[in-house]
């Protein structure tokens, strides 16, 4: 060992320079990091293609048997029907309040004969039914901003009379007056 570092030191003397130890040391440390990274990014690369990436699917060609007809038509349309104007007393508070009123219902314009022809039928049974909902109800429910309990026994109601459940799609009550005696 005495031997390589009388070279050593004689080749410094002849040279003028030293052996650059710490140039090389840096360079080591720096290809380690970009070593260790670089197989990080393959690692990551290959998770990322087995388990992120889905696998394409083949694409299938399939032939209906036959075109739907309804598919082409026009779906009904709403329509707004005047079913009955009634005037109804309500004593359940301290004053005895009548109120008069107007109801509408919506029905699909393909059901719409079907429904008149039951209305005209069934129209004093329903005015009746309708004039015993308001004499019942708790005048706290025509306070409501949307009448929405009204509305809902209205149409209940209605539903029972006609016999079919799936006719009148929604209620409306356009006017309501209210007269305290």
């Amino acid at each position: 060992m005495a031997k390589d570092n009388d070279i050593e030191q004689q080749s410094v003397e002849m040279d003028g320079e030293a052996p650059p130890k710490k140039n090389r040391s840096k360079l080591v440390a720096i290809g380690a990091v970009l070593g260790v990274m670089a197989l990080e990014a393959v690692i990551i690369f290959v998770l990322v293609k087995t388990f992120v990436v889905p696998k394409p699917s083949a694409a299938e060609a399939s032939m209906s048997g036959s075109l739907d007809p309804q598919a082409g038509q026009k779906a009904p349309e709403p329509v707004e029907i005047e079913v009955v104007k009634f005037r109804a007393q309500n004593d359940r508070s301290q004053r005895v309040q009548v109120y008069d009123m107007t109801i509408f219902v919506i029905v699909q314009s393909d059901k719409q004969e079907e429904f008149t022809g039951l209305l005209d039928k069934r129209r004093e049974t329903i005015r009746d039914r309708f004039t015993r909902i308001v004499r019942a109800s708790d005048p706290a429910r025509f306070q409501e901003s949307d009448l929405a309990t009204l509305r809902a026994q209205f149409k209940n109601e209605m539903n029972q009379v006609l016999g079919k459940p799936d006719l009148v799609q929604e209620v409306l009550i356009p006017t309501i007056f209210s007269f305290g005696e």
